[in-house]
């Protein structure tokens, strides 16, 4: 019972430190303020968590995973099972959605990671380790297992993760900060993205055409 009670206090310390963190940045947050937005006392906060740095990276580890192994791994792994039967265009839209949902859902965990392992090497590490390697390592596995393997082009895999990546990202930051731009519904937005990846924005010729 007492270890359940611990839990949830280390839970509450860092639900408080991501959204101050969030709200002022890594540098500019303080503990006193985390304690307060956690409704404890400073010295409380440190028989959890002998300092700030420990804090965040408890933090980016305990997401890394969690979005590297349950998220990427389940909701990827679930979408390309079911999609064994759909076309390329059909799978890649319905990744992007999902991973869409993903980053909407999770803002203020990817804005901390995002500006954090930029200067945090052993956090950058628990990063690429738990979800860049882990998407890549998937993506790999589905292109040699697809039927539709022949489809694709002799391209390296980062790339095309950096490539898709770029695409959701920029959707949810400009569609947070710019909503009166949105000019679609998601899915269709989606939709053209994925052609715009898969085709580009340049008309192909006749001849292209009868090949």
């Amino acid at each position: 019972m007492v270890r359940k009670a611990a839990e949830n206090r280390e839970q509450e310390i860092l639900d408080a430190a991501i959204k101050i963190f969030s709200e002022k940045g890594y540098n500019a947050a303080t503990t006193s303020e985390i304690s307060r937005e956690a409704g404890i006392a400073e010295g409380t906060l440190f028989r959890y968590f002998k300092n700030k740095k420990a804090l965040l990276a408890k933090i980016v580890i305990l997401s890394s995973k969690t979005i590297g192994k349950n998220i990427i791994t389940k909701r990827i792994g679930k979408i390309l099972e079911e999609s064994k039967d759909k076309e390329l265009k059909e799978v890649l839209k319905l990744i992007i959605l999902d991973r869409i949902d993903l980053l909407e859902k999770n803002k203020e965990i990817f804005k901390i990671v995002v500006t954090e392992i930029q200067y945090q090497e052993d956090l950058k590490e628990a990063f690429k380790e738990n979800i860049i390697l882990t998407a890549k390592d998937m993506l790999l596995e589905y292109i040699d297992k697809s039927r539709l393997k022949d489809q694709f082009k002799d391209v390296n895999p980062m790339i095309v993760g950096r490539t898709v990546v770029g695409m959701v990202a920029a959707y949810v930051i400009q569609n947070s900060i710019f909503p009166e731009l949105i000019i679609m519904d998601k899915e269709k937005q989606v939709e053209e993205m994925v052609e715009v990846f898969l085709n580009g924005i340049v008309k192909k010729g006749d001849e292209d055409n009868e090949k």
